[in-house]
């Protein structure tokens, strides 16, 4: 019997009963369908999160902090060191301080990064008014808005070009002499610009802004390879200078790991609708095998072997789920790209950066069209194993 055959006998059978067919695939399409939906959720906020941590060059940076050793610091000295190596491009330091600002009466605490020009356009702060400093600015300072709102009750745009009085608290441990002690100093700059990054209060210097004081260690390097290829090994050299390093694949190898999770917990909460559509395959396949108890005892009459029986009972199981499967798949990416579009939508009015947070790759939607098929393959064999077990004689008395 060719298959071609049985294909067409499978069809006319589901055709039979068209409703209970319907609701069958309808049942598998809803809830493949979900969890497609689910899944694409999931992969929408993974890729919206590393494309928000992985941008442009900085899969190539790496940054250094003074690890637990008492004796190795990061000076002069140590950014020389790793200059040496032939795969390094660039070197940015920074130090970090406590502090407070000052304008006219208003005041309030906060950290202050001295931080040359080079590395905040690394940082690409996203700048609400004003501009960042020049590379040569000497008494200049970038606020963040928490910190603004904070020194001023109007817009925080109207702070830029206003006079700001810092006093930095220089601790012990940012001093090469041994002999020093925690210093409090004042400096007054200009207001250059206002960021909209960060929810605590902090403000960017120029570097020797902070270093004409006589600080000479840096709290943190950002080290800028020329190939990310690069990575691993000078992240291996460093830390065997003993300093505290990480990547931004650090970063988003955490992410991963914690969406591999939630995506775990998504498959397990969509589950339950799939092991529902399973048992009404198993239900539609039980009740066709019992309206075709006399066909197959005439089939079996006649000398039709039992695989071919099986095999139209089989191919019944796997249309429901293939169609299942493709109708599932189609209606959650049209859901999924309607979301989508909404969102751009009121992004673009709003004037904020839009993002997808649906996602479908292909092997997602691949691997539900055939897990579809699987399960529906499955809850077919019970049904399909029992035309074997039929008597000719007793299936021609059936009624």
């Amino acid at each position: 019997m060719k298959y071609s055959y049985i294909l067409r006998l499978a069809i006319k059978n589901l055709l039979r009963r068209k409703l209970r067919t319907f609701l069958t695939v309808a049942g598998v399409a809803i809830s493949v369908g979900f969890v497609c939906l689910l899944m694409a959720f999931s992969y929408g906020l993974q890729r919206a999160a590393t494309a928000q941590i992985a941008n442009g060059d900085t899969l190539k940076n790496i940054d250094v902090s003074n690890g637990s050793s008492k004796v190795i610091s990061l000076d002069n000295t140590a950014i020389n060191q790793i200059k040496d190596f032939s795969e390094v491009a660039k070197i940015y330091p920074q130090i970090a301080v406590a502090g407070d600002a000052r304008v006219g009466e208003s005041k309030s605490d906060g950290v202050i990064y001295g931080t040359n020009n080079d590395l905040l356009n690394i940082i690409n702060p996203k700048m609400v008014s004003g501009k960042i400093y020049a590379h040569d600015a000497s008494e200049a300072v970038v606020l963040n808005t928490t910190l603004a709102n904070k020194l001023t009750t109007k817009a925080p745009g109207t702070l830029v070009g206003q006079k700001i009085d810092l006093r930095l608290v220089l601790r012990t441990d940012l001093f090469t002499d041994k002999t020093a002690v925690t210093q409090i100093k004042t400096i007054s700059a200009t207001i250059t610009g206002i960021t909209d990054d960060g929810k605590t209060s902090y403000a960017f210097v120029p570097l020797k802004t902070i270093t004409d004081l006589g600080v000479d260690r840096y709290s943190a390097l950002k080290v800028q390879l020329k190939s990310v290829n690069d990575v691993a090994k000078v992240k291996s050299q460093i830390e065997f200078m003993e300093f505290k390093v990480s990547t931004v694949k650090d970063t988003i190898d955490q992410v991963n790991q914690f969406f591999q999770v939630f995506q775990i917990i998504l498959v397990s909460v969509g589950m339950i609708s799939v092991i529902v559509a399973t048992l009404g395959i198993f239900n539609t396949m039980t009740i066709s095998l019992i309206e075709k108890t006399r066909e197959v005892g005439l089939m079996k009459i006649l000398g039709v072997r039992k695989v071919y029986i099986r095999r139209i009972f089989m191919t019944e199981a796997l249309i429901i789920g293939l169609a299942g499967g493709l109708i599932g798949v189609s209606v959650s990416m049209a859901i999924g790209q309607t979301i989508n579009y909404m969102i751009y939508t009121m992004a673009a009015g709003s004037g904020n950066t839009a993002v997808s947070i649906m996602y479908f790759p292909e092997l997602l939607v691949v691997s539900i069209v055939v897990i579809s098929v699987i399960i529906s393959l499955l809850a077919g064999l019970y049904p399909t194993r029992r035309t074997t077990k039929i008597s000719p004689l007793n299936a021609m008395r059936y009624e």
